[in-house]
């Protein structure tokens, strides 16, 4: 069982974490006499239903009334109430699957992470898997890099096809801009 109850008076060593079934014992060792059955009431009211990610109560403990039969214990018919935790189980709905949770579901965070199919695919090796939109986003990404080597080369032959190697060098630089932290950034062309 889970341990529901905690106790301190702020120093570790007076520490006391019990059951909800022992909430007596606790609060008979810790608690003045006079004031134990409204601590009890409040510690109990809060645990009585608790609020799911949904906002629905759920009841979370249940009061457990047992008869003490006198044929099987010498004495009278007694009965003793006490406390426990109920059986609950909360559902969360993902999608088209129901799952069980036992315990109250708290909250949930849903995290959805894009990244590019291409990285998908080869983490999970599942092409066919992809759906349509990431099939299209992989395909117009493959597009892009395409048309934009296609571009770079156009350029390039333009540049290599200039016989003047001042003007080369002057259409390189305004074409590829800077390129790289090398010292031909800083280099000028004369004209003559």
């Amino acid at each position: 069982m889970e341990k529901l109850l905690a106790y301190t008076n702020g120093y570790m060593e007076t520490l006391r974490v019990v059951d909800v079934e022992d909430i007596d014992m606790l609060l008979d060792e810790v608690i003045e006499k006079s004031k134990i059955e409204e601590v009890k009431g409040r510690i109990l009211r809060e645990y009585l239903s608790i609020l799911n990610y949904k906002n629905d109560f759920i009841p979370f403990i249940e009061q457990q009334n047992v008869t003490i039969d006198p044929e099987k214990i010498f004495g009278e018919s007694e009965e003793k109430t006490f406390w426990r935790k109920a059986n609950v189980v909360d559902k969360y709905n993902l999608g088209n699957i129901t799952l069980d949770i036992p315990g109250v579901i708290l909250q949930v965070q849903t995290n959805i992470l894009r990244t590019q199919s291409l990285v998908a695919d080869a983490i999970l090796g599942q092409g066919e898997a992809l759906d349509i939109f990431n099939a299209r986003a992989q395909d117009a990404i493959s597009i892009r890099e395409n048309i934009t080597n296609l571009e770079t080369i156009q350029q390039l032959e333009v540049i290599n096809s200039i016989d003047d190697s001042n003007v080369k060098a002057e259409m390189y630089k305004k074409v590829f801009e800077d390129c790289c932290n090398c010292p031909c950034q800083h280099i000028t062309i004369n004209k003559q």
